[in-house]
């Protein structure tokens, strides 16, 4: 089973605890691949999916990891598993335009500011 970033369902779980009216929520998780020649920094895309309110109820948040609750839970996923481990990889943008212009609209600055 894949590893899968924890505090992203965190995230997801507070947004929904703040936010009672919402009934699904998209989540993108974004991980800095490298910085290159250029000294600009790298984003790749590991997830992409949809969570509904309703799916997270009656899950049991301990025995669970990260990898198996997402995978029942995610009412539509994108995500690249490799190797044996599965591993996620970065998510190929050349087919989703929509999730390449919000990578190209993050602000890179302060991930490379030191």
């Amino acid at each position: 089973m894949a590893t899968w970033p924890t505090p992203s369902l965190a995230t997801l779980r507070e947004a929904f605890a703040v936010a009672p009216g919402l009934t699904a929520a998209r989540t993108v998780v974004l991980r800095t691949n490298r910085i290159n020649a250029y000294g600009r920094v790298e984003v790749g895309c590991m997830l992409a999916g949809r969570f509904k309110r309703h799916s997270l109820e009656g899950v049991r948040w301990n025995p669970a990891d990260a990898a198996t609750v997402v995978n029942n839970i995610a009412d539509h996923l994108l995500f690249n598993p490799k190797g044996t481990a599965k591993e996620p990889h970065p998510l190929d943008l050349y087919t989703e335009p929509e999730l390449q212009a919000l990578v190209n609209a993050v602000d890179l600055r302060e991930l490379t500011a030191r």
